[in-house]
């Protein structure tokens, strides 16, 4: 249902059509549409289709959602890694280690991930 394109259009024209200004921010409801429609139509139909920039489509549209997976890590009570595609050409990711007395949090490209974890394998 919500990857139908002409539904989703409907709902940013009756958007556009009772808006207060022009310059009024799209609201997350439409962009969260606009989202699932990304599997199922080429980037620029959907921008065409919902009169969105290219610009504004990929900042809300293109950004994946986060994920966060735990593990357990010797010397140290939890690890958490977060990472999320940011952008199209972004890729970033959040590594921290929690210990009893310590911790330790490294931001760093998902490809330079595996370099961070050698480094600091040997002192974890």
């Amino acid at each position: 249902m919500t990857h139908n394109i002409e539904a989703v259009v409907a709902a940013f024209e009756s958007w556009r059509a009772t808006r207060q200004s022009r310059s009024e921010a799209i609201p997350e409801h439409l962009w969260s549409m606009a989202k699932k429609l990304v599997p199922y139509y080429k980037k620029s139909h959907i921008q065409s289709a919902l009169r969105i920039s290219g610009k504004h489509f990929k900042a809300y549209c293109l950004v994946e959602d986060i994920t966060t997976s735990q593990a357990t890590i010797s010397g140290f009570a939890s690890a958490t890694m977060t990472a999320a595609m940011i952008g199209v050409h972004e890729d970033n990711c959040e590594l921290t280690l929690n210990g009893v007395h310590r911790s330790l949090s490294i931001k760093t490209s998902i490809g330079h991930l595996s370099k961070v974890l050698s480094a600091v394998e040997g002192y974890i």
